[in-house]
Parts: structure tokens; sequence; C-alpha cells
């Protein structure tokens, strides 16, 4: 999962009090209602605690005319946090280059090159009326994230119950390859993660702990590319063990805020 910015591109790391303190307003026409980034930040972390979660860090950066934020917070909620932590990105743009966004998920990837995704998106447009339409989209967001920790914890135990054999772990490992999740390059370091795990917690032979050792191997690789071969380990260990993913929401029909701007969350 992302635990830092990526940033590349200019933007560098700020405190929320520094950003609170330099930035400034500049409509750019008449239908353009600039939003601070602290005022993003605040309905983010609003809606998160009333939904029961917990800010454990966060980071924000912004570029150098503070006209663009990008943040991210690392949330936990209920038992076992410590394993079943999942990140919040956010980012807004006051000189129009997008709007005001947030995604959510165990693969987020927050970069000042404008690249942001996760498995949960939402986003508004700069008009009138955001102010009062944000919370309901958070709102929307900690909804289906408190959905897909549920389905996250199912999946943990499923993997935990699942006892793994050597001969099936490599079977595991080459299927990863096949799939794309794994480049050739790191099969011996999984295989050495499995055989003698870096954690104790992983010492269990079971699916978890190859799941694990796989993360592990990926603490090396960039946002992007942890994300894109994050999701294909899932899938592919998922119809492994029997486990249905939550399934996704697309361009939400049922949802709509003031002045027709619609949420999209996807996963």
């Amino acid at each position: 999962m992302a635990r830092s910015l990526c940033l590349h591109k200019g933007a560098t790391r700020r405190d929320m009090q520094q950003i609170r303190k330099d930035e400034l307003l500049a409509p750019m026409g008449p239908r353009h209602f600039p939003i601070p980034h602290a005022t993003v930040y605040d309905i983010a972390k609003e809606r998160l605690s009333e939904g029961g979660y917990e800010v454990r860090w966060e980071e924000h950066s912004t570029t150098a005319d503070s006209s663009r934020y990008f943040g991210l917070l690392g949330i936990a909620n209920g038992e076992n946090s410590d394993e079943r932590e999942r990140v919040v990105g956010l980012r807004n743009a006051n000189d129009q280059t997008f709007g005001t966004e947030g995604v959510a998920g165990d693969s987020v990837f927050v970069c000042d090159n404008l690249m942001f995704s996760g498995e949960i998106k939402i986003g508004r447009k700069h008009t009138r009326n955001q102010v009062d339409d944000l919370p309901i989209l958070m709102d929307r967001m900690v909804g289906y994230l408190g959905a897909a920790w549920d389905n996250q914890t199912e999946r943990v135990a499923a993997y935990k119950e699942r006892p793994l054999s050597k001969e099936e772990a490599h079977d595991l490992v080459c299927e990863a390859y096949r799939c794309g999740a794994l480049p050739t390059s790191k099969i011996a370091s999984v295989l050495e993660e499995w055989d003698a795990p870096s954690h104790e917690d992983f010492e269990p032979r079971n699916l978890w702990s190859l799941f694990n050792g796989f993360t592990e191997v990926a603490k090396a690789w960039n946002g992007h590319t942890l994300q894109d071969r994050s999701i294909k380990m899932v899938g592919m260990l998922d119809g492994y063990v029997g486990h249905r993913a939550l399934k996704p929401l697309m361009n939400t029909d049922d949802f709509d805020p003031t002045h027709g701007e619609v949420a999209v969350i996807t996963e």
C-alpha cells in the first residue's frame, strides 16, 4: 500500500498549518469557485471520524504557488488495525487543472504528475455549492470503504484458514508470474520470504503468509507498479481460495448530488 506521496514534478511536502497560512484563492472566472485545500482536508477527516476511522498518519504537499494540493491519510478501524490499515488520498487544484477528488483503499497512488488512483474514487468540480456537496460525497466513500473493509476481513480470514504445502506455495508463485503479478527477477525473493519469513507473524504455512511474502518484496516497487501488481496478485489468490471480492460501483446513477455532478466510485 502507498505510504508516501510520489513527488517529482515540483510539489514539496508541507504540514497542514503551513498550507492553511499560505494559500490564496483567486477565482478564474464567474463559474469557478475554488475551495481551500485545508477545507478539503477538514471535511475528509471529519467524515472519516464520523464513520469510525482513526487517522494514524498523514502527508501533505502543494505546488510552489500553492494552487495544487496532494495528500495521504493512513486510517484504521476496529481490531487488528495494524494489519488492516488503509489509505485515503486527496487532491485539490484551484488552477482548474482538476477539481476536488478523493481515493481510498489498499492500493492508493497519489502523484504530482497527476496520476491519482485507488479502489474507491470520488470527484467534484469547482462549481457553486461544492462545499455542501463534498460531505455527501465523502460519506459515500466512507460508507463503501466500510463494506470494502468487511470484505477485506473476510479475505484475510480465508487466506489464514488455507494451509499451503511447499509445493502449493511454489505453484502459486509461478501463477503469480504468469498473471503478471510478479516479475521473474523477484520469484526467488518471494520464495526466500516463504522459506524464511522476515516477520514472526508470517511463519504459519498458509496463504496469508505467502501473500505477505509477496508484499514484503513489493515494498521496493514504485506506487503505480505496486498497485497494478497487487491487484493482479489479490485477484489470483482470491480465485484460488474462492473468495468473492466486493462488487465495484461504477458511475453511481442512484446518487444525484446538487447541480448534477455525479460521484464516480470504482474498485
